[in-house]
């Protein structure tokens, strides 16, 4: 049985925070988000609440209780928080010995979750995405906490495709300062530490020049899901708003960078192999449309019309096509017998 060597009444996402803090250089800023926000503070810390009700037996409750709501490789996930959780606690002598945390049986599938939040993304074009980015508040209205901005957030998200861990990283002056035409991506912010310089269009300047602070974070990470639900309800069909999430933006942008310039694309996105890029161009109507309007004319003859003489210098070349007297090389192994009844080849 293990022994907490401090209050086994301190509540769970106290711990868990300094944990996070402590060892967030272990993690890309994305993956520390998701354990921060989603596996801590949602899920893990309220359903055990303190240090001493993390047991064997209660992990055992929580993840039956997981595998209810959602799949089995995401309560994989949770509990290797756990673990990870529990293994910095015995590290730094606050547990004597971290409690055992079970693994889901092999035949274990979970409960796929009602509705889609990660899988395909909602395809949405870029007029779709701009009404609806354009239906978003300029800045949260709660009382609870200080004002931040939101519609400009959602268009340097548009615009730049970057992650949303990223752009809750951007500070000033260490990634933009006022005036600028590009961000500054440093590795510590980027989940693949990809550092480079990202151009930005005149619409994502505009934004960040609207709301820029004098110094530190430019967005932070704040809630944005009830303002972008009530958008898509305003903009987009009863489907489309059912399954949307933040992340579609990104994919829409992406999908519709990487069908013209799948290099650019990638740079933008922070995709160091192109193959991962190259998972957003969708094979759609709309890309059709527009490849085959930037094509160029064919030059064929339209069904009914007179085609149009070929040039002088053309039908002084085509005219002696089959009746020229000088003999045309050949291929190895092939002859001009084309009509004979000798075989073509001569190889035996």
């Amino acid at each position: 049985m293990s022994t907490w060597t401090i209050n086994p009444d301190t509540p769970v996402d106290e711990l868990w925070s300094r944990w996070i803090t402590e060892t967030t250089n272990e993690r890309d800023p994305e993956t520390n988000n998701l354990y921060l926000m989603t596996y801590g503070a949602t899920h893990i810390a309220p359903f055990f609440k303190t240090l001493g009700a993390i047991t064997s037996a209660r992990a055992a409750d929580y993840m039956r209780h997981r595998l209810g709501s959602v799949l089995k490789t995401t309560v994989n996930k949770e509990l290797s928080a756990l673990r990870g959780f529990l293994a910095w606690c015995q590290e730094q002598g606050y547990v004597d010995a971290a409690p055992v945390i079970p693994k889901p049986a092999r035949r274990a599938t979970g409960t796929r979750f009602g509705v889609r939040r990660r899988g395909k993304s909602t395809e949405l074009g870029v007029e779709e995405c701009r009404l609806l980015i354009n239906c978003l508040p300029e800045w949260s209205e709660s009382l609870r906490v200080s004002r931040f901005p939101i519609r400009a957030r959602f268009v340097v998200a548009f615009e730049t495709s970057l992650r949303p861990a990223t752009l809750n990283a951007l500070s000033v002056p260490e990634h933009y300062t006022r005036g600028a035409t590009s961000l500054t991506i440093t590795e510590d912010i980027d989940k693949a530490r990809f550092s480079r310089e990202v151009p930005l269009s005149p619409e994502a300047c505009a934004a960040l020049d609207s709301i820029l602070p004098d110094h530190g974070l430019i967005f932070g990470d704040h809630d944005y899901r009830d303002q972008l639900r009530a958008a898509a309800a305003a903009v987009l069909t009863p489907a489309k708003a059912k399954t949307f999430t933040a992340y579609d933006l990104r994919s829409a942008r992406l999908t519709q960078l990487a069908e013209t310039n799948l290099n650019g694309a990638a740079f933008v996105a922070g995709h160091t192999r192109i193959s991962t890029t190259a998972i957003y161009v969708r094979p759609n109507q709309a890309a059709a449309r527009r490849a085959l309007s930037g094509a160029g004319p064919t030059g064929f003859t339209p069904p009914g019309q007179k085609p149009a003489p070929y040039p002088a210098s053309a039908r002084e070349r085509l005219a002696g096509v089959g009746n020229s007297p000088i003999r045309m090389p050949l291929c190895e192994g092939e002859d001009l017998n084309l009509h004979g009844n000798n075989p073509a080849s001569t190889s035996s």
